[in-house]
């Protein structure tokens, strides 16, 4: 019951913000975008379809993937388009504006050097009342050449300005916002 009243508060949350927005709040991230917590922690982007996750996994190429990702950052965020079932491990993806997203763990307690990813990798249990809740509060900012961070506050300043840009000329496209990652990758 729980999970339902959550979800039914982060569908209609994103609703808004995708009506404001004119696309998803997910469509912020880009797949390889770097983003960097305020403990420093690096989180990795990794977009994918449905249908490639499922290949990936089904012909093992997502483990390989997975144990790149793993040289690069210390947390990966999939973001899975259209992906309308529960991950295998019994735990809930949460549905937002067309898009699942689901937090890794790369290098935590249960992720030892060498160890096998189809046993060991692990959920990090973040959870979070609405897309509002999760985009101010874990305090993720795009690196571009430099590495910062920003507050939670600083960060709902910066998406509310985000929010009033995008909507003052609907022609413009949050996908165009440049990145660079901050140091060489190693896959």
């Amino acid at each position: 019951m729980i999970i339902q009243e959550s979800r039914e508060v982060n569908n209609a949350d994103g609703r808004l913000i995708q009506k404001r927005l004119g696309q998803p709040p997910l469509a912020f991230f880009e797949h390889g975008d770097y983003l960097l917590r305020g403990n420093g922690v690096t989180c990795l982007i990794e977009r994918v379809t449905n249908s490639g996750l499922l290949a990936d996994i089904e012909s093992g190429r997502m483990v390989e993937k997975l144990e790149g990702c793993a040289e690069d950052a210390d947390i990966v965020l999939l973001l899975i388009e259209r992906l309308i079932l529960p991950a295998r491990d019994g735990t809930v993806l949460i549905q937002e504006g067309g898009y699942a997203f689901n937090y890794y763990d790369l290098k935590g307690s249960h992720f030892p050097e060498g160890a096998d990813l189809r046993t060991t990798f692990r959920r990090v249990n973040w959870h979070f009342r609405s897309v509002a809740e999760f985009l101010t509060s874990v305090c993720l900012r795009w690196v571009h050449k430099v590495e910062f961070t920003m507050s939670v506050s600083e960060t709902a300043e910066r998406l509310k300005e985000l929010d009033q840009y995008f909507t003052k000329d609907l022609n413009q496209h949050l996908l165009h916002l440049q990145r660079s990652r901050p140091f060489a990758m190693k896959r």
